[in-house]
């Protein structure tokens, strides 16, 4: 993708996934988008996506789902709110 193709003009007509952007689930970062239903990714917001726009989730960094199939916050334990509460996985949690 063209680095360009972003930011042309004074608005951006697609919706990338900034850093700052975060994990409704978990609360880490966010990188991309990915579709809760099929899961295909995209580096920008689909509201045109086959399987519907609101289906097309930030992708957690921390798992690399959708983030309403987030799986950090059962990695971390269900004991709690995990948005804002313990530190960032070091490693891919076993499969």
């Amino acid at each position: 993708m063209n680095p360009d193709d972003q930011n042309q003009g004074s608005g951006q007509t697609t919706s990338p996934a900034p850093a700052a952007q975060k994990c409704a689930t978990c609360g880490q970062g966010a990188a991309g988008y990915k579709c809760a239903v099929c899961g295909e990714e995209s580096e920008t917001h689909d509201e045109t996506h086959a399987c519907g726009g609101a289906n097309c989730q930030l992708k957690c960094v921390g798992c690399s789902q959708a983030e309403s199939k987030c799986s950090c916050q059962q990695a971390q334990g269900e004991s709690g709110p995990a948005v804002g509460g313990g530190e960032p996985q070091q490693g891919a949690p076993a499969m």
